[in-house]
């Protein structure tokens, strides 16, 4: 999938960095290729998640402390909260 989109290493004084080797829609997916790199080589590749409410769906990066995130912004949570509040009320 990420051989039509080549990367190419860039030193600095920060260290080594991968950049896409093209230009528009191809240099958009090799910029999207070398942040998931980035993201593998510093461990943070678990802190990607999707969010959980259905309507939403958006990806997010979770910047909690111990990694609980599940939404991706305070409108979804709150969405959530009151669908599961609505939904015991029904129950209830």
């Amino acid at each position: 999938m990420a051989v039509p989109h080549p990367l190419t290493p860039r030193l600095s004084t920060d260290g080594c960095t991968l950049v896409p080797a093209q230009t528009d829609v191809p240099g958009a997916f090799g910029a999207l290729f070398a942040a998931a790199a980035d993201l593998a080589a510093r461990g943070a590749w678990c802190r990607l998640k999707v969010c959980k409410n259905p309507s939403c769906l958006a990806g997010f990066f979770d910047k909690t402390r111990n990694s609980s995130g599940l939404y991706c912004g305070a409108a979804c949570g709150s969405q959530m909260s009151m669908r599961a509040y609505r939904s015991r009320l029904r129950t209830g």
